[in-house]
């Protein structure tokens, strides 16, 4: 008595599972939706002038200095580059990205997120747990394309 036991599509495992390695040693396809996310953050942030903790008010001086050179301007966007910074890819804006690396911020006016002397900090950037979730979600979403594309099936869990 003989028992043959046969594989199928072992060439096709070893294909999607080669697929997905290399697509695994570049994440510049998620990249922008992680900036997406970033951005829609830091518009949320200065439309409520600070995020856990509202800006501090500017000082009477700097207020009235404030209001006759900017009327109307709110806090930290007197020209507005700073918040077009943080907000969209412009020319103050940091985007760096690599294969498994992605910088985002500002290079103006960083003074303001920490504060110093007299200047109280007023935190342009002040991420929390469920900023980190989001992106994690974001991460997921992408290496659940990433093995669907590859010819996989997934199943959703929990």
């Amino acid at each position: 008595m003989q028992i043959d036991i046969t594989s199928t599509g072992y060439p096709e495992l070893i294909e999607g599972l080669r697929k997905i390695a290399t697509k695994l040693s570049d994440f510049r396809f998620i990249w922008p939706k992680m900036a997406a996310h970033f951005y829609e953050i830091e518009k949320q942030t200065f439309s409520s002038q600070g995020r856990s903790t509202r800006w501090a008010p500017l000082s009477i001086g700097y207020g009235r200095w404030k209001a006759a050179k900017y009327p109307g301007k709110p806090i930290l966007q007197q020209s507005g580059a700073l918040m077009a910074s943080l907000t969209s890819k412009t020319a103050g804006s940091v985007f760096r990205q690599d294969p498994h690396s992605l910088e985002l911020g500002t290079t103006e006016k960083t003074y303001h997120q920490t504060g110093g002397g007299r200047l109280p900090a007023r935190p342009m950037i002040d991420l929390n747990d469920n900023d980190f979730d989001a992106f994690g979600k974001i991460l997921a979403e992408g290496l659940q394309t990433i093995v669907v594309d590859a010819g996989f099936q997934t199943a959703r869990i929990g």
